[in-house]
């Protein structure tokens, strides 16, 4: 009598397994719930690799100080290159280059370096300038060595005019 119970028992089961697999249900198989596993966690370990990447390239893209100090350097060769001799003047809080014609002068003061043509009008050529030297090397050649702050980040420029 059990074995007539266990028989029904297995023979239903068959059945209900015959009817689902007649069905033809649209389903992933496992083979493709394996592969869309495995391209999702590529793209998961892949992702902090590339913000880490673009980290790198937004600071570099968001300073503009070694534009401006490559600007300021053209500007002071552009400025005194055709000049006869330069004249320096150094004091404990300002420094100032003068072309000898009084044309056109550079001087820093308060963080800042300012440009003055013919003695009229200031404009402020680099900011947030902490150190500014300017050394006589020849009659016809000065060195100009500035340190510059912008976020944090100490910049060292040196060239010569």
């Amino acid at each position: 009598m059990r074995s007539t119970i266990n028989t029904k028992i297995y023979v239903s089961l068959i059945k209900k397994l015959k009817y689902a697999i007649r069905n033809n249900y649209k389903a992933f198989t496992y083979i493709e719930l394996l592969l869309a596993l495995t391209i999702t966690i590529i793209i998961l370990t892949i992702l902090p690799l590339i913000i880490n990447s673009t980290k790198f390239f937004d600071y570099h893209l968001s300073t503009n100080s070694d534009i401006e100090l490559e600007l300021f350097a053209r500007d002071l060769i552009a400025d005194f290159s055709t000049s006869p001799s330069l004249d320096i003047e150094n004091h404990s809080t300002s420094s100032s280059i003068f072309d000898s014609k009084g044309l056109c002068k550079y001087s820093y003061k308060n963080g800042k370096v300012i440009k003055t043509v013919n003695g009229k009008g200031n404009v402020t050529v680099l900011n947030q300038v902490t150190q500014f030297k300017v050394r006589k090397v020849t009659a016809h050649l000065i060195e100009v060595d500035i340190h510059l702050r912008d976020k944090g980040v100490m910049y060292h420029k040196q060239f010569y005019v």
